[in-house]
């Protein structure tokens, strides 16, 4: 297993730790954050905080110059325990409760996302003066989570809102769009963009002082050696460029890319067996699908067998891997390939890499009592 989480693979090989354990490399965030704070006019990430919460991670980014994308007064919480101030927070939720308005305003927050007609309406109530953004719907072909139907509004629809925003006492900003998560199609930035100049340079023309587009997330983790997150970034650069020179305030939103690579998981096997109808080998780990391996049947995570400290090595064969629960749908490798050593047998240890983003963040707690993988962060 290739990873540039090498300090997570030290303290792995060094302590040993029980298992399920994630460890989470800060080296890899920090070097994550600088490539993409140089791409991006005035050199500001703003995290989404939804791919990871860990306190110690919010901290550090803080540290580095971060602001961060809120979904929830929870996350608020969590971000001004690690240094934020109200104004380094965006509330990027376009589905918000009025009580959060509130509070978020309350604690200085002064940006909010709309989509939709009685967002908007909430917000006036809410956040009177406050900042807003309106969320375009745009094209996410070649995401691994396209994330298009849920959220968005058309450049028509998003001019309408905004000039209502004013009309109700807001100050409209601009617009927003996400391209889909795990986005590997680097051309995805420039039509986005697009489409958000557009809003700007309409807008303007309608009189209003529009000075701010996000650009959200997107952006790829390294799950396979295809994935190129720095190709990525440096698509994101040439689009901003070509189409939002003229725009005051540019925010990005990474999530998966700032985190996902600094994660490595580590399992050990419970169950090795055959499965009668069709022969395929299962092997059952102590962590799954509801224990920080969320996503393993929609990006293969990357894998290393291990014995007695050691990699383990050999012929391979495919294998369809399964979390320590009762539930038929904790398994993955039913419709992505996975492999291991074809020895492989109870006892010995499987990490899985790229495992820092949407695992310990929607882990359940408590479900059959299992224990949740322990964090380390190094």
């Amino acid at each position: 297993m290739e990873t540039s989480a090498s300090r997570a693979a030290a303290f792995l090989d060094d302590q040993r730790p029980s298992t399920p354990s994630l460890v989470l490399d800060l080296d890899v965030v920090t070097r994550r954050y600088r490539l993409v704070a140089d791409a991006v006019p005035g050199g500001r990430v703003w995290y989404a905080v939804k791919a990871n919460p860990t306190p110690a991670l919010l901290a550090h980014l803080h540290g580095l110059g971060s602001a961060f994308d809120i979904a929830s007064f929870g996350e608020l919480t969590a971000c001004l325990a690690a240094g934020a101030t109200g104004a380094e927070l965006s509330f990027g939720n376009t589905a918000k409760r009025p009580e959060d308005i509130r509070r978020a305003r309350a604690a200085g927050v002064e940006l909010f996302v709309f989509d939709a007609p009685s967002e908007l309406e909430k917000l006036a109530a809410h956040a009177p003066g406050a900042s807003v953004f309106c969320r375009l719907a745009v094209e996410a072909d070649g995401a691994a989570w396209p994330l298009g139907r849920k959220f968005g509004c058309t450049v028509d629809e998003a001019l309408a809102m905004l000039g209502r925003a004013a009309d109700l006492g807001l100050r409209p900003r601009g617009t927003s769009f996400h391209i889909g998560s795990q986005q590997r199609d680097p051309t995805a930035w420039d039509r986005a963009a697009a489409f958000a100049a557009e809003v700007i340079d309409r807008g303007r023309r309608q009189g209003l002082p529009l000075d701010l587009v996000n650009l959200g997330g997107g952006l790829p983790a390294r799950y396979t050696a295809d994935d190129a997150p720095e190709a990525h970034v440096a698509a994101m650069g040439a689009a901003i460029r070509a189409h939002l020179a003229g725009v005051e305030t540019i925010i990005v939103e990474p999530g998966r890319y700032m985190v996902a690579d600094a994660g490595i998981m580590e399992t050990e096997v419970l169950l090795v067996r055959r499965e009668p109808r069709t022969g395929a080998l299962w092997v059952h780990l102590d962590a799954g699908r509801y224990s920080g391996l969320t996503e393993g049947d929609t990006v293969a995570y990357p894998l290393e067998a291990r014995r007695d400290g050691a990699r383990l090595g050999g012929p391979e064969a495919d294998v369809i891997l399964a979390g320590p629960t009762c539930d038929s749908d904790d398994v993955f490798g039913l419709s992505l390939t996975y492999r291991l050593p074809a020895d492989i047998r109870v006892g010995d240890r499987v990490r899985l890499s790229t495992t820092g983003a949407y695992g310990n963040a929607l882990d359940i707690q408590g479900y059959n009592g299992i224990q949740l993988p322990r964090l380390h962060v190094v």
